[in-house]
């Protein structure tokens, strides 16, 4: 038989984050499917923790009973995998899944197939846009609240602990039935966008949209959040 045990994290994980997934993984696998192979009794992992997402590394651990790691040979039928001493990373391309073949060299250039694991291939979810922590599509600030804070942030929304950066944004208001675009590069509200909110009267709404993001996967798009203006009072 052969262990393959999925972390699914990226190398910046906490340590905290690895020991959870590890005792999570440890309960999981008690549910296992039992394929029979040439004879040998072969168990494969087949709980719903089976997952690569695309754009980051993916690391997995390989184990045969009984079999050395430098004669354990993995292939992917949809990505890549590489690594030794039963420690790999996997990255996976665009798909709904992957299967990863596991052998064993029983003497040189002559493979047994001992078994193998289909995985769920997922795009990282997107980071949320927030304003002082608030993540809803719209939230409340007074003037005054706004002008404190001065930027925007994103809360990483994935099961990961990742690291998202905002390289830009868009900045919306209607000003009397006109709408105001101005683009900003980073995070941070312009002086422009600041005169604007000083300027705001209660009620009035504001929009940040087209926020790009840098992150695990490169830069993406992802959806804003819009804020109405509240009285101090």
């Amino acid at each position: 038989m052969f262990r393959l045990t999925l972390s699914c994290r990226p190398k910046t994980l906490a340590m905290k984050t690895i020991s959870k997934i590890v005792l999570i993984l440890a309960t999981l696998l008690s549910s296992q499917a039992i394929y029979s192979q040439k004879g040998n009794t072969v168990v494969v992992s087949a709980d719903k923790l089976n997952l690569f997402y695309t754009g980051i590394d993916n690391p997995v651990s390989v184990a045969i009973p009984g079999v050395t790691n430098d004669k354990i040979r993995v292939s992917i039928s949809n990505g890549s995998i590489h690594g030794d001493n039963g420690n790999y990373i996997v990255t996976v391309n665009n798909g709904e899944e992957t299967v990863i073949e596991v052998s064993e060299e029983i003497s040189p250039g002559e493979l047994k197939k001992a078994g193998s694991v289909k995985f769920r291939i997922e795009k990282l979810p997107d980071p949320l846009v927030c304003i002082d922590k608030n993540k809803i599509w719209e939230v409340n600030f007074t003037k005054e609240e706004l002008l404190k804070i001065g930027e925007i942030n994103v809360s990483n929304n994935g099961p990961f602990d990742m690291q998202y950066k905002i390289s830009g944004y868009t900045f919306v208001k209607d000003i009397s039935g006109e709408l105001i675009t101005i683009k900003v590069k980073g995070n941070k509200f312009s002086k422009e966008i600041l005169d604007l909110i000083n300027r705001s009267a209660p009620n009035s709404r504001i929009w940040i949209e087209q926020v790009a993001v840098t992150g695990p996967g490169g830069t993406r798009n992802i959806p804003g959040i819009g804020v109405k203006i509240i009285d101090s009072k």
